[in-house]
């Protein structure tokens, strides 16, 4: 997709970036509710990603302004 597309490029431009795990989370989490196909790597990729991002020391209220409520709920581990 295209988001997926520049998310490749901005990884490229900023390996470390804490913050695009979390977007890359999103994304794959949206995927996963959205597409209807209910595909459990699509959750287990956006769960690493949030993993990564908290991982990396990525905060909270970042995870709030980008993730909805029932979105983190879906992503956290079980």
């Amino acid at each position: 997709s295209g988001a997926a597309a520049r998310l490749d490029a901005e990884r490229r431009r900023s390996p470390g970036a804490r913050e695009l795990d979390l977007v890359e989370s999103a994304l794959l989490g949206a995927r996963y509710v959205l597409e209807g196909k209910r595909d459990p790597a699509l959750l287990g990729a956006a769960r690493e990603r949030l993993a990564a991002f908290r991982t990396k020391g990525g905060s909270a209220r970042a995870e709030a302004t980008l993730l909805s409520p029932s979105l983190r709920a879906l992503l956290e581990p079980r």
